[in-house]
């Protein structure tokens, strides 16, 4: 398994990058939004995507004026999503052997999720790999948004690693760009919801993943153009 030497910590994503989940989320929208007869645009999947659930909320009542308390909203999207991650959502294949593989090699293991403990700890005691996190944390310390470095400065801080050290594997543009923005190294980690901005999230990380069986790739033995960071 290649592993880059200068890395002493994993840091991961959760929905999307270790956990099938990303397409539960697009349906979570397009129900909430078809609720209230509004149509569900790629946009507002997007914006959602950078946001923890009271941002969310807050967002949705301004952008379609709507009576909901930020409150009601969260609580109508707890409960479409709850049953799913306790009892439907699975790792992507090969993930609990990478985790496993990359513990015993001393690799300090940590999760950094924009969904809350209701989620990831029932999905990630389902997929049998709790244990293997030496860190767990979500958003809500850093404000409830993934658009900057916040989240992983607070892993590495909690582990007391320095950025350089950490590899960050994220399965979208805006989480890659805010993990290099803090000096983390970062693995693209393919995920069918991102597609449409695979190539340039390659382009822009250090590495990229699309088997773990594989493991992370450099950029220059994948894409022969020149890749700067």
């Amino acid at each position: 398994m290649y592993w880059p030497t200068e890395a002493l910590c994993a840091i991961f994503d959760m929905d999307g990058t270790i956990l099938d989940s990303m397409g539960l989320w697009e349906e979570i929208d397009i129900r909430f939004l078809e609720k209230r007869g509004i149509s569900y645009t790629p946009d507002y999947g997007e914006v959602m995507k950078t946001i923890g659930f009271r941002e969310g909320a807050l967002y949705s009542i301004e952008r379609f004026h709507l009576s909901d308390t930020p409150e009601s909203i969260i609580q109508e999207w707890n409960a479409m999503a709850e049953d799913a991650y306790q009892h439907h959502l699975r790792l992507k294949p090969g993930a609990k052997a990478y985790l496993t593989a990359l513990k015993k090699k001393g690799i300090s293991i940590a999760l950094a999720t924009v969904s809350p403990p209701q989620f990831y700890r029932p999905a990630l005691t389902a997929g049998q790999v709790i244990d293997l996190f030496d860190f767990l944390t979500d958003a809500s310390v850093v404000g409830g948004k993934k658009d900057g470095p916040a989240l992983y400065l607070h892993v590495a801080e909690h582990l007391g690693m320095l950025p350089a050290h950490c590899l960050v594997f994220e399965d979208t543009l805006h989480a890659l760009r805010g993990a290099l923005q803090g000096g983390f190294l970062t693995c693209a980690v393919y995920d069918s919801s991102s597609a449409e901005k695979w190539e340039q999230m390659c382009q822009e990380a250090h590495f990229i993943l699309t088997d773990f069986a594989e493991g992370p790739r450099r950029i220059d033995s994948v894409f022969p153009h020149e890749h700067s960071t």
